[in-house]
């Protein structure tokens, strides 16, 4: 699968307010985000503001030696969450293999390359639990943990199991 449409020009720029100011050390992956996957993701946890929202992010990830690894994010797949609170949401592993075949099945070439959920009026960080999600089941240096606080409209990324977070590229089509 090609990441250009065809006859379009492409151009990726930081997220304006959705990168990673405070982090100085350089990064160990870049998230490209194309806006259909945006699009998605945002509909999906401004639906209910009042408790947190989850799913599974889809793309594929390039690997060159001594570069960051790019993470390009294609396609979401929301979740029902397991339980759900205004500050809390889970999910269970045993839904993602049924999501995983679905995709896989019109969209061989896509790989899961991570989780999103929702911080509805918290901003944006990994909490505790979400440290520990991210250890535990997002162990690749360029698995990406996406949030987004529905209230504010923020957005923000980490990457790796210490989820350390990382720039956000969005593509401008001319």
């Amino acid at each position: 699968m090609s990441d250009n449409p065809a006859g379009d020009i492409l151009e990726w720029r930081d997220l304006p307010g959705m990168s990673s100011d405070e982090d100085h050390h350089a990064p160990a992956s870049l998230v490209k985000l194309f806006p259909a996957a945006l699009a998605a993701v945002q509909d999906h946890l401004c639906r209910d503001i009042t408790m947190e929202q989850v799913g599974l992010l889809f793309g594929h990830v390039e690997e060159t030696a001594g570069k960051p690894s790019i993470v390009t994010i294609l396609t979401s797949h929301p979740l029902d969450p397991a339980s759900a609170s205004s500050t809390h949401v889970a999910m269970l592993r045993d839904q993602w293999p049924p999501v995983w075949r679905r995709l896989t099945s019109c969209k061989p070439d896509l790989q899961f390359v991570g989780w999103y959920h929702s911080h509805p009026g918290h901003g944006i960080f990994l909490s505790a639990t979400d440290l520990r999600t991210q250890a535990l089941w997002f162990r690749q240096p360029w698995h990406v943990a996406l949030v987004f606080d529905p209230v504010s409209h923020s957005l923000g990324a980490f990457c790796g199991p210490q989820g350390h977070r990382t720039p956000i590229l969005a593509l401008e089509i001319d």
